[in-house]
């Protein structure tokens, strides 16, 4: 079987990754142990994960537990009534725990996690969703293509082509020097960010749209002194 033969009940097989577009969550996900799956589609096996990359994803799925049990619990309902309305399966709801942190330390992805990451919480590191005009602080973007050093205390922007994950090299105007930032109309993972830049140092905006972004994490470099 490959990627796109439909499995017994017409949907895609869990190993499609992807399949339903960055930023969407595939929910199959927590009956497994073996692979973590990001918010753009790309597998990860647990095993060859880094320390640091496992507690992110238990830190992860521990805050938002409610929203991910919520899904499950929505999806199920749907799927029962599908079924019996088109009379082909039995209807099947299945008995979630009601608390939400009860359920995701059920799942098979949890109880492996925990099972690979002993003190987990001491090797955390700091991740962001998103970024907005109103945060502080010095943040690395990674996009698909290239990172992104985002001062937003200086309020600059650095541009390090081909430090993304994919390793590509595109240069634009001003690679590696910092650049007046003028506003963040969008900046949140597994969308492009949208920044808006005085790069030619004129007060005239250059809206600059990137890649996909993969990860947002502070900068723990001290600044460079001037």
């Amino acid at each position: 079987m490959n990627d796109h033969d439909l499995d017994a009940d017409g949907e895609l097989p869990f190993e499609a990754y992807g399949q339903f577009g960055p930023g969407r969550m595939d929910l199959r996900v927590f009956d497994l142990d073996q692979v973590w799956v990001d918010i753009v589609g790309v597998p990860h096996a647990l095993h060859e994960m880094s320390l640091e990359q496992r507690s992110n994803v238990t830190a992860h799925v521990l805050q938002y537990a409610d929203h991910y049990r919520a899904a499950v619990a929505r999806d199920a309902f749907t799927e029962a009534v599908v079924a019996l309305i088109d009379g082909t399966r039995a209807p099947h709801v299945p008995d979630l725990p009601a608390d939400p942190r009860e359920w995701v330390e059920s799942t098979p992805l949890m109880r492996r996690l925990r099972a690979m990451t002993p003190g987990w919480e001491a090797h955390t590191t700091d991740d962001r969703d998103q970024l907005t005009d109103e945060d502080t602080g010095r943040w690395w973007v990674t996009t698909e293509g290239s990172a992104y050093l985002v001062d937003l205390d200086a309020r600059t922007v650095t541009r390090a082509p081909g430090q993304g994950s994919d390793g590509l090299t595109t240069g634009l105007r001003r690679d590696g020097d910092p650049v007046p930032l003028l506003a963040i109309e969008q900046c949140r993972r597994a969308h492009p960010a949208v920044l808006v830049l005085d790069v030619r140092g004129d007060g005239v905006p250059t809206i600059r749209r990137t890649s996909l972004i993969i990860r947002i994490t502070r900068d723990t470099a001290p600044p460079a002194d001037d």
